[in-house]
């Protein structure tokens, strides 16, 4: 139950950087922004088209209880009629939920509405044109009085949240990590969250860099991507890239001139929250991001200093080259450095891939690896472990798939080579990306995503200590539906719960 209580708060923080990152902070009529309430009009066309594609199945009644769903609210009930009925079932239960909790907030608004909307819609009729419209308005305070439920989770005990702004870059595993090219992004605090109308500031604003290249500038425009926050809340990592290719590279760069440049390309900085001391810890033509402080106080991050490459995207020669560019797709790989960027090393010699590490409960790194070498594409882009020092590591699943023998690879226009496996591998998550561990839990939150992709998908969480079956047994779904996946004509015959 405490792993469903943080699913759940990460939820509504989930919902707050929706409406951050599109600038909506002030609360107009009805206590949500326009950008809020839009993306609430996409929930119902999804929820709607949910239920007309169970109502067309052949699913049955029990259809709802898949075990892969963490929350047996999630999916689609057969007593749901239309979006107003999934709408108050989940936020009753939520309510429900949270109202239990020996640390309760009060709730006696939101409860009083809810009640309210269900008493309103139980003499509307979906199935009128009047009746389906009455109760399209109430799906929407229903959202409204959720959302307030959500917010109220205890477990958001905290004044502020910090995140970064700006489109995902790339379409693949690697190259959303080059930022040579994505457009702009903000660092952002945002208080008083739980309120009606959050705060945000800039956190950089005014703020100068304290030696090295940049020494008395402001970090103005570029692109931020990832952040970590030390443990004891003073000290903020990140990475920024200025975005700007140089006229006349030059041939400095093992990979291709015209994007790997010290400001065409991301590097870390570190802020003190406390006194605004920003300094740049590393500063160089390659990409070096997503650093997270270890327990020993240095920092680990991904470069691609190390010179290896996508081994499917070759230069080509100069007379043929692979794309217009003629570049290679650099990999990063795992370094750590010292907190004041000193004594960089590689403590991965992988040859493709790795992502988005950070510290897990037990004090490992725990990673996203790109290990398709001799493996199908569902098999190769999942959860890794290793110790702080590159030491040992390991994949709880999605590595090798028993049984080897039946190992499925695909020609160049995506047919399989050989009989399709029918063990239910491919409905696993094809790339698992941001993991992070959950507080007080053996299990870990994660983006479901695919490699030919930016980070994004559908959240799942990971209990590595679940005996793997090369299926889903160690992953739960936390919105129900069909994972992403890239289609390759993988075997999906034995889908269980398709509209679950």
């Amino acid at each position: 139950m405490e792993c469903l209580r943080w699913v759940a708060a990460i939820a509504a923080v989930a919902c707050l950087i929706l409406w951050t990152v599109a600038g909506a902070f002030a609360a107009p009529a009805g206590g949500v922004s326009p950008q809020v309430r839009r993306s609430w009009q996409e929930d119902f066309k999804e929820i709607d088209k949910a239920i007309a594609q169970r109502r067309a199945s052949e699913v049955t009644d029990s259809a709802h209880e898949n075990p892969h769903i963490l929350d047996r609210q999630a999916p689609i009930w057969p007593t749901d009629r239309d979006p107003l009925d999934v709408e108050l079932r989940r936020a009753l239960a939520l309510l429900a939920h949270l109202q239990a909790l020996p640390d309760a907030p009060g709730l006696a608004a939101p409860a009083a509405r809810l009640r309210t909307i269900r008493g309103q819609a139980e003499g509307l009729d979906p199935a009128t044109a009047a009746g389906a419209a009455a109760r399209r308005e109430l799906y929407f305070q229903a959202r409204a009085a959720r959302r307030q439920v959500a917010l109220a989770n205890p477990l958001l005990d905290f004044d502020e949240i910090l995140l970064t702004t700006g489109r995902p870059g790339g379409a693949h595993i690697q190259s959303h990590f080059y930022g040579r090219q994505y457009g702009r992004g903000r660092l952002l605090a945002v208080s008083d969250f739980r309120a009606g109308e959050p705060k945000v500031r800039e956190l950089l604003k005014g703020v100068k860099v304290s030696g090295g290249r940049y020494d008395g500038r402001k970090l103005a425009g570029g692109r931020f991507y990832t952040l970590d926050l030390s443990w004891d809340g003073t000290e903020l990592l990140f990475d920024w890239c200025a975005c700007k290719p140089p006229a006349d590279p030059g041939p400095d760069s093992i990979f291709n001139p015209s994007h790997m440049t010290p400001d065409a390309t991301y590097n870390v900085f570190k802020v003190n929250l406390e006194t605004g001391r920003l300094v740049q810890l590393t500063d160089t033509m390659y990409n070096d991001s997503c650093p997270a402080w270890l327990p020993d106080g240095r920092v680990v991050f991904i470069s691609d200093r190390r010179g290896t490459y996508v081994r499917c995207h070759p230069a080509g020669t100069p007379e043929k080259p692979y794309n217009k560019r003629g570049m290679h797709q650099p990999c990063a790989t795992l370094h750590t450095m010292k907190a004041d960027g000193s004594d960089v090393i590689p403590i991965s010699w992988h040859e493709t891939s790795e992502t988005f590490p950070r510290v897990a409960n037990d004090g490992r790194i725990v990673y996203t690896r790109w290990d398709y070498i001799d493996r199908e594409f569902h098999a190769g882009h999942h959860i890794w472990f290793c110790t702080p020092d590159g030491r040992d590591p390991r994949a709880p699943h999605g590595n090798y798939p028993l049984p080897h023998s039946r190992m499925v690879t695909y020609d160049a226009s995506g047919q399989p080579q050989h009989e399709p496996f029918h063990d239910g591998r491919p409905l696993r998550p094809w790339a698992e990306y941001g993991i992070r561990p959950i507080p007080g839990s053996r299990r870990f939150i994660a983006v479901a995503s695919i490699h030919h992709s930016s980070p994004k998908g559908q959240l799942v969480l990971i209990d590595p200590s679940v005996p793997d079956d090369c299926r889903m047994a160690q992953v739960r779904q936390v919105h129900p539906g069909e994972l992403p996946h890239e289609g390759w004509k993988a075997d999906r015959r034995n889908m269980r719960f398709p509209y679950a």
